[in-house]
């Protein structure tokens, strides 16, 4: 009940902000997205976006396959993709797409479940360190262009980068040294230390280095998106430029809002403005990346619909089989 409230609470919050941008901005940026996304320049960037959600799943494969799990391709991609639009209509929720991920891979494919989490949440670390580390670039380019913004503003940039920086580093500290992060915050939990034993191994080994060229790919696939779609918009070809925008286009995705609605919106703006593109391209900007990524997150949701309706008649099916064996008659 309490994730519903705060899925409704944050949809809420994001519709708010989005309609505090448009009323501000105006329908310019809306306008500019819709004219650009019902183009070939939609489809092209729609290509590109599925392009980065293969190289996604071949990274992940990558990590299973290094753990001695085989799984189909086709069966990856669908998983990938359901963890995918978990995340992005339920950012809320703690590890919900790498749950969702591992769940399917252990009804399917009979991976161990501290396996199949571990191998998400490898997945999600390395992608996070790939995109901190091109980001950074990006902000001090920022910097550099438009200079220091107010204290208000500069403290939440800083606290919000470094907050995110000392998780990975500490990560990376910890595991340098073979050292629990679970038992440092006392948690004991079998399952959780086995599944973080899966974690510290594969990043303590060579096994890490083809999924981390992959993952740097990805993030270079993420800023070539922006950049190209920048120079749709006929703004901002220059690289300091696009790499500003990419870091704040990245950051706006990170505030737990379903959809990114209103937080990309805002946090693009900002930039924009700051950086003398104009403030209705930096929501035509938002409104087509979560257009594409929404494209993409459909299809989860469809297969997530698949997954429920197959969990749900196996469920069924092993009741009758039970009740058979029990010489008892199905009662339907």
């Amino acid at each position: 009940m309490k994730k519903f409230l705060l899925f409704f609470l944050s949809l809420f919050f994001g519709i708010l902000l989005f309609a505090w941008i448009i009323k501000i901005v105006g329908v310019e940026g809306l306008v500019l997205a819709l004219s650009l996304f019902l183009s070939w320049r939609g489809i092209a960037l729609l290509f590109l976006t599925f392009l980065i959600v293969l190289v996604g799943t071949l990274r992940w494969g990558d990590i299973l396959k290094k753990e001695g799990l085989k799984i189909p391709f086709s069966g990856l991609l669908q998983t990938y993709l359901t963890g995918f639009a978990i995340n992005y209509f339920l950012p809320m929720m703690v590890l919900g797409g790498e749950a969702i991920r591992a769940h399917i891979l252990k009804e399917k494919y009979s991976v161990p479940w501290q396996k199949g989490i571990a191998s998400a949440m490898i997945d999600g670390i390395l992608n996070l360190t790939s995109v901190l580390l091109l980001i950074f670039p990006g902000i001090v380019f920022f910097l550099l262009e438009v200079g220091l913004p107010s204290k208000k503003i500069l403290f939440s940039l800083l606290g919000f980068l470094f907050l995110l920086g000392g998780a990975i580093a500490f990560f990376y500290f910890k595991n340098s040294k073979k050292e629990s992060i679970l038992r440092v915050f006392g948690i004991n939990h079998n399952l959780a230390l086995e599944t973080e034993k899966e974690i510290l191994d594969f990043f303590g080994s060579k096994k890490v280095f083809k999924p981390l060229y992959l993952s740097f790919f990805r993030a270079f696939l993420l800023f070539l998106r922006v950049w190209i779609l920048m120079f749709f918009m006929g703004e901002g070809i220059g690289l300091s430029i696009a790499w500003s925008a990419f870091s704040f286009a990245w950051l706006g995705t990170r505030i737990p809002v379903p959809a990114d609605i209103g937080s990309h919106d805002v946090i693009q703006v900002f930039a924009f403005k700051a950086l003398g593109l104009g403030a209705a391209k930096g929501t035509a900007l938002a409104l087509i990346i979560r257009g594409l990524e929404t494209i993409i997150s459909f299809f989860g949701l469809i297969l997530i619909v698949k997954f429920g309706f197959q969990f749900f008649e196996k469920l069924f099916l092993n009741k009758i089989v039970l009740r058979q064996k029990n010489n008892e008659k199905p009662q339907y």
